[in-house]
């Protein structure tokens, strides 16, 4: 789990990046606490390097602080 800040206006894109080896063939969703990400459902992240999964979220408003989690 991770506390992340927002310091993006709303309609700019916060990027989130995870490093971590899932192996081949899996996949890294993220979930979190403030809208758009949910607990319920995940958001996909798009694999960039063998350890480098990186999702990107638009639309949590500037400062805003939120709990995610892979």
């Amino acid at each position: 789990m991770a506390i992340i800040t927002s310091s993006t206006p709303a309609s700019v894109t916060t990027t989130v990046r995870v490093h971590y080896n899932v192996g081949w063939g899996n996949r890294i969703t993220i979930r979190g606490d403030t809208s758009p990400l949910s607990w319920s459902s995940g958001q996909d992240c798009v694999n960039k390097a063998a350890d480098l999964w990186e999702c990107s979220i638009t639309g949590i408003p500037s400062g805003q602080q939120f709990q995610s989690s892979r």
